[in-house]
């Protein structure tokens, strides 16, 4: 029998996480899973929602350490062959966990994959696949010419707009929302990398497991929906007041950083100082700006 470990980061989760429980409740009952719910000092209802849940393992932090450390809790407490890390404002089909653990039977070179991701708003996730930021990478996503050119090959590579989203493809890094893994493949690269705070640790860790000569790869013959931003402000378009737009400017904050400690651990000895600084000075920018506008939101 194929075992499981469902890895649930919660933090101020109240909203969400009882459909995400919900949702994973009707997997099918030949798979044996086990929930491992890691909470980080939320400090909302939470805590009272996952208690009244069954067959639910709760580890409760008493602050916030972070999306990485805690899920590297979680894992050190699952027994499973996979661990699937799955965020609390997602909501899973009924077949998608069986679909996507037998497309993981049926390839054993791949070390991570996850499957359509989709947003409420019936659109894709584009973060479900991507390229690793290179510099020019980083380049056309900041100033937008991915979004202005989404079909070319050279200017969308990184959110890979430019393949059609009904197509298996084989991807530099997927998403942390819905990240299936091999504990095999989790374990040899030493789990996620606790520099990283919020943000950009799902991109390390595939890039750790590419380096391991693992394939990640995108499996859209099943979904997910994801409420994406709906604990960090990040994509909201609504007026925000004085409490979200501080919650939303440390998401900001957290976001660019992970982008920087990216390029200096993966990055750093493999583009010349000129291009370095170059990098430095457009993520610097960029988290400027999205923090004025931020202000006048």
């Amino acid at each position: 029998m194929t075992t499981i470990g469902i890895i649930i980061t919660t933090y101020n989760s109240e909203t969400t996480i009882k459909e995400c429980l919900n949702s994973i409740k009707k997997i099918n009952r030949r798979i044996k899973k086990e929930v491992i719910i890691v909470d980080n000092a939320s400090t909302d209802n939470t805590l009272t929602i996952i208690n009244h849940k069954k067959g639910v393992n709760i580890i409760k932090n008493e602050k916030n350490v972070g999306y990485s450390k805690a899920n590297n809790h979680g894992a050190k407490k699952a027994k499973a062959e996979y661990l699937l890390f799955l965020n609390p404002d997602t909501r899973a089909n009924k077949s998608t966990v069986q679909t996507m653990l037998e497309f993981m039977e049926r390839n054993k070179d791949v070390g991570a994959a996850t499957c359509k991701v989709m947003l409420q708003n019936g659109r894709l996730d584009k973060a479900c696949r991507r390229s690793f930021p290179t510099p020019w990478n980083i380049f056309c996503h900041l100033t937008h010419l991915d979004r202005v050119f989404p079909h070319s090959k050279i200017l969308s590579r990184y959110n890979l707009t430019y393949i059609p989203e009904e197509k298996t493809i084989e991807v530099d890094s997927i998403v942390g929302a819905f990240f299936l893994v091999r504990r095999e493949a989790f374990e040899e690269v030493g789990g996620w990398d606790e520099d990283y705070f919020l943000f950009g640790e799902d991109i390390d860790l595939c890039y750790k497991l590419k380096e391991r000569g693992w394939k990640i790869v995108y499996y859209p013959k099943t979904t997910i929906i994801h409420q994406k931003g709906s604990s960090t402000f990040m994509h909201t378009k609504k007026k925000l007041n004085k409490d979200e737009k501080e919650r939303r400017a440390e998401a900001i904050k957290h976001f660019h950083e992970a982008m920087q400690i990216f390029y200096h651990k993966h990055y750093g000895k493999k583009y010349s100082s000129i291009t370095k600084a170059m990098v430095t000075i457009g993520i610097k920018s960029s988290l400027a700006v999205a923090l004025c506008l931020n202000k006048l939101r």
